[in-house]
């Protein structure tokens, strides 16, 4: 199911109506292993060896690359993107020399190791990468989540059940707000909840039937 306004909705089958719900335009999604086509549609997404376009998810255990669907390449491949979901598996990320290069799909980062916004391990987020006005990056370095009090700058720095309480001046990891808790936008909620008539609620729904 998916959460829209309070409420939980079943996902969409193949070949029924993903339209956006009005008057808001709200996404509808489809079910695992589908897609939401221009028409509205839900359809099965592409497996292994099939035709893909970019902005269509291939099958599970599979990405689109030169316009087919490609298995996930294991440790030690050759890889040139750190997108997620990338080329590499799930478990792995494409370690690159700099940002452009051709890199080596490795086990994923640990403390003190360069990245390029993502990749680092469990418990781990990568500090101090940045977009430049020019196109280029400045690389980060995969450090540990940040604990209650320390000093944090966007949304992925702190430890699970805290948040960082101002992402654009800075702020301080602070404990997240708890459903039930009053709250004045989604940012100050724990991640499975969203601010609604200024109360965090459970975003988490769950199957009604037996």
């Amino acid at each position: 199911h998916g959460y829209y306004n309070g409420q939980c909705l079943p996902y969409v089958q193949v070949g029924e109506s993903c339209a956006p719900i009005a008057p808001t335009n709200y996404p509808r999604w489809c079910v695992n292993g589908a897609y939401c086509d221009q028409a509205n549609i839900c359809r099965a997404s592409p497996t292994v060896g099939e035709a893909c376009v970019s902005g269509v998810p291939c099958q599970l255990g599979a990405t689109c690359f030169n316009s087919v669907c490609q298995p996930l390449k294991g440790l030690g491949a050759s890889c040139s993107t750190t997108t997620n979901p990338g080329e590499c598996k799930v478990d792995l990320t494409c370690d690159l020399p700099a940002l452009g290069q051709s890199g080596t799909c490795s086990e994923l980062l640990s403390a003190g190791e360069q990245c390029f916004g993502s990749g680092c391990r469990l418990g781990h987020f990568c500090d101090g990468y940045r977009s430049l006005n020019d196109g280029g990056v400045t690389p980060g370095t995969c450090a540990a989540l940040k604990s209650e009090g320390d000093a944090c700058s966007g949304y992925d720095s702190c430890a699970q059940s805290l948040r960082c309480s101002n992402v654009t001046d800075g702020g301080v990891c602070e404990r997240a707000k708890q459903v039930g808790e009053a709250c004045t936008s989604s940012q100050e909620c724990e991640f499975s909840a969203t601010c609604v008539n200024n109360v965090c609620k459970s975003t988490t729904c769950t199957d009604p039937t037996p």
